[in-house]
């Protein structure tokens, strides 16, 4: 009977301690965080890329989006302390400024950079990398609109009242990019006026890009700020929507991806950042994310030759040191100003 006993015994031991076993092997699995612009990596993107990064590198990719590049930003410097994310994916050019102010990342910069233009490097110290990029525009319906304003200048006329819809310019990083792109083509002496004038011509400001869509497609107002490529959207009825780039010149978004300091997965990492810019990741875009690759060995698919590329591009004329300079006095002002907008938004 105790020889029994001590078989069944050892029995039990061995079967417990399989599955801790196995546990164990997953375990080992490294596993990579990556904060994301919920824009940057939708749900097409992430089906046709990610797996193919997992497979090849065995290991597994935990993704946590935020509806605006700002308020990723923002989460990420409140958890600086105590984060354990590695990547972030959709910070970009109009946001610069405050990434290296926060000092949140290290400098990396992939192999695969070669394959892009070098005037898509819009971060100097490699803290930021170029993964895509895009045209602000302003999107109309055609049905509504048969005579679009085609300058900065005719978008002030009162026959436009009440029939913009724009993004924030304190806390989304488009609403912010329209703000730079004002200072750009008129100065800090005339931004101002332009925003004056332009004021009652705003039917709202929303505080994240989606609203700002889904309040023009619900016909409240016809006009909206947007991308260039928008009339390629997979939208219902997408042929009746179309875009203008006032004729004194456009204004580039461009984003990026950066390895937070708090990575523990430091190379896992880097090989992320180097899969990003590679043909496996970038061919993509054009046709999921609708935005232009930065990898030049690309093609556009045939849907990008519509599309309209402003002669005269006002993100150039912005560098880093006078944005650092003097963005907070320009978001300052653009507050004061748009207050009474901003309230009823509240209400």
């Amino acid at each position: 009977m105790k020889d029994v006993f001590f078989y069944f015994l050892i029995l039990l031991l061995f079967w417990g301690c399989q599955p801790q076993r196995k546990t164990d092997n997953l375990s080992k699995i490294p596993v990579l965080t990556i904060y994301s612009a919920d824009n940057f990596i939708s749900e097409k993107i992430w089906d046709h890329t990610i797996p193919v990064f997992e497979t090849k590198f065995e290991c597994k990719i935990e993704l946590r989006k935020f509806n605006d590049a700002k308020k990723l930003l923002d989460f990420v410097i409140n958890e600086r302390n105590i984060s354990k994310a590695d990547i972030v994916v959709g910070l970009d050019n109009i946001l610069l400024s405050d990434v290296l102010n926060a000092n949140l990342l290290i400098k990396y910069k992939p192999e695969t950079l070669l394959l892009v233009d070098k005037k898509y490097y819009f971060d100097k110290s490699y803290r930021l990398i170029p993964i895509c990029y895009n045209y602000l525009a302003f999107v109309y319906d055609s049905d509504i609109i048969t005579d679009p304003p085609e300058t900065f200048g005719q978008m002030q006329d009162g026959k436009w009242r009440k029939k913009i819809i724009i993004e924030n310019a304190i806390n989304t990083s488009m609403g912010r990019g329209m703000l730079f792109w004002s200072v750009a083509a008129f100065g800090e002496g005339g931004y101002r006026h332009f925003w004056r004038s332009i004021k009652e011509n705003i039917f709202t400001i929303t505080n994240i890009w989606e609203d700002a869509l889904n309040i023009f497609l619900a016909k409240e107002a016809p006009m909206f700020l947007g991308y260039v490529t928008f009339p390629i959207y997979p939208i219902e009825h997408i042929e009746k929507y179309k875009v203008i780039i006032p004729q004194e010149g456009g204004f580039k978004i461009i984003e990026g991806a950066g390895i937070l300091k708090s990575t523990r997965n430091l190379k896992l990492s880097q090989q992320f950042m180097e899969f990003l810019l590679s043909n496996n990741f970038q061919k993509y875009i054009p046709s999921l994310r609708l935005m232009f690759p930065v990898n030049k060995n690309i093609n556009l698919p045939v849907e990008f030759e519509s599309i309209a590329i402003p002669e005269k591009d006002f993100s150039k004329n912005l560098n880093l040191k006078f944005i650092n300079k003097n963005s907070r006095n320009w978001i300052q002002k653009w507050e004061k100003m748009m207050i009474d907008i901003e309230s009823k938004n509240a209400d």
